[in-house]
């Protein structure tokens, strides 16, 4: 079985070379146990030139506009990387590790064909549930087993823009913006990753349930985990998502 752990850089590389993400890339030691997809060019011949690997996914470094549909750049990445892996592992740049990796691929794979940590947002963004509309898989480290599992959530995010664009019209039509919620749906990734685990599931399984099966046991976040510091403890945590 072909794997990998991944990232990912879309827009404009000035921003990447002057923002957060830069330096991100920029401080990052070790550089061969994971491969970057990229959109852009410049992007490409800049990574290159630092050491890492990567792949081409676009000559353009923007193809969904950043103010409305941002990470949807993420979710082609997901897709682009069933061409190259069996199983993959997608980091945020700001998810690191903090122990050797090696044994990452034996753990993850105790669990489900997708995971990913679960998150409590402020924000509801599981619009379709009638209950934890909050709890939301986060898109630093998301650990896929399937090859058709991208395209699935590819195909959930379509629906959401007919759903989004029905409301747009709704509100218009009565004077009103869409709501903040609702933009989330399509300027997100972690929306679509939510509904595949549902849609999986039958419906939204519960967090215990979510624990067991989805939260993956190699990687925490250091804030806003839906579960207690007792249970992140008990993690062999291999990568700690710096958010």
């Amino acid at each position: 079985m072909k794997r990998s752990f991944i990232r990912a850089i879309w827009g404009d590389v000035s921003n990447h070379r002057d923002g957060k993400i830069a330096n991100e890339v920029v401080s990052l030691k070790d550089r061969d146990w994971f491969t970057v997809y990229v959109f852009g060019k410049e992007n490409y011949k800049w990574l290159n030139y630092m050491g890492y690997k990567t792949v081409l996914v676009d000559d353009n470094p923007v193809v969904w506009n950043l103010e409305e549909k941002m990470y949807r750049h993420k979710l082609e990445v997901f897709n682009r990387a069933t061409e190259d892996f069996d199983e993959f592992a997608f980091l945020d740049w700001d998810c690191v590790p903090v122990k050797s990796v090696d044994e990452a691929w034996g753990e993850l794979g105790k669990k489900e064909i997708f995971q990913a940590n679960l998150f409590q947002y402020r924000t509801k963004k599981c619009l379709w549930r009638g209950e934890d509309e909050r709890k939301v898989c986060n898109g630093g480290f998301a650990y896929f087993r399937q090859k058709d599992i991208p395209q699935k959530m590819i195909d959930i995010y379509d629906g959401f823009i007919v759903w989004v664009n029905k409301q747009k019209e709704y509100r218009e039509s009565r004077g009103r913006d869409l709501r903040f919620r609702e933009k989330c749906l399509l300027y997100d990734d972690e929306p679509s990753m939510s509904r595949f685990v549902d849609d999986y599931c039958g419906s939204w399984p519960g967090a215990d349930y979510y624990w067991d099966h989805f939260e993956p046991s190699v990687c925490n976040v250091r804030k806003k985990s839906v579960y207690s510091q007792e249970k992140l403890d008990s993690k062999n945590a291999i990568f700690v998502h710096n958010l």
